[in-house]
């Protein structure tokens, strides 16, 4: 029901947003209060799962297993998704900040062609700012042939069973 109402509210909002309608009919709804799955990986999970990234990156047999470790680092200094990571490309960097047009990115609205561009931001350590200076591909940051975030889904298998952490997701990451 949940999710229902989300999708309810969104179309409301966007009629809104558009003129159609001055309010929300389901402005009301409490949404049900969830028990989320979701959890942080601690300290030591993290450890055994860069060492496991370390590990297979130092021996690849993929070009996504030659970048994995630096996925992963990248991943927990900038907070972004796995598609905005292997999607970003170098004119998206401006010193220290990533803008990654809302377009590319996973949280899409639809926009009004006259609208400016709308950005999603991020901030580069000096961590994430290394490895992008690391890795010398042309256009995008990362240098892998596929750029469908399920192509790793091997590479995350092959982490889970070496670092011995069952439920490790890369979405964990931003947690």
């Amino acid at each position: 029901v949940n999710r229902y109402f989300e999708i309810l509210r969104h179309i409301f909002n966007q009629a809104m947003e558009d003129g159609y309608l001055k309010k929300n009919p389901v402005h009301f709804y409490q949404p049900f209060r969830e028990t989320g799955t979701r959890r942080e990986l601690n300290d030591d999970e993290l450890k055994r799962i860069l060492a496991a990234a370390q590990s297979i990156q130092s021996n690849p047999r993929t070009n996504i297993q030659a970048v994995i470790y630096d996925l992963i680092v990248f991943a927990l200094s900038t907070g972004l998704r796995l598609s905005e990571i292997i999607g970003l490309k170098r004119e998206h960097i401006n010193g220290e900040i990533i803008s990654l047009p809302i377009t590319s990115t996973k949280s899409k609205r639809r926009t009004d062609v006259r609208q400016a561009v709308r950005y999603r931001l991020a901030v580069l350590n000096d961590t994430a700012r290394a490895i992008v200076e690391k890795h010398d591909s042309k256009d995008y940051v990362f240098p892998i042939n596929n750029r469908d975030p399920n192509v790793i889904s091997r590479s995350i298998k092959k982490i889970r069973k070496l670092s011995g952490v069952a439920d490790f997701t890369f979405h964990q990451l931003r947690h």
